[in-house]
C-alpha cells in the first residue's frame, strides 16, 4: 500500500489514474502505455495537491473556472477549506 501511495503521488503518473485523458487517447489508438510508457508533460496543481498530464490539467482548470463562475457552493467551500479564499 505504501508503494502504491507513493506511485500515485509521484510525477510519473497522472493524478487522474485510469481516467487520464492522455491514457484513454493512447489506448483508443491501440497503444498500451503500461507496456510502452510515454513521456508526458506534467503539471503540478496545488489546488488538488497532485501531478496531472497537461491535457487533464487543462480540463481541470476549465472545470474549476466553470465552478468558480457559477459560485458552486461545494467548490467555494473547498476553496475556503484549502485557504484559497
Amino acid at each position: 500500500m505504501k508503494l502504491k501511495r507513493l506511485l500515485t503521488e509521484s510525477i510519473i503518473q497522472c493524478g487522474m489514474n485510469g481516467g487520464c485523458i492522455s491514457y484513454i487517447e493512447a489506448t483508443d489508438h491501440g497503444l498500451h502505455p503500461e507496456n510502452n510508457p510515454a513521456n508526458l508533460d506534467m503539471a503540478w496543481m496545488p489546488s488538488h495537491n497532485a501531478w496531472f498530464c497537461t491535457k487533464c490539467c487543462e480540463n481541470l482548470i476549465e472545470g474549476d473556472k466553470t465552478l468558480r463562475k457559477e459560485r458552486h457552493p461545494d467548490y467555494m467551500r473547498q476553496l475556503k477549506e484549502r485557504g484559497f479564499l
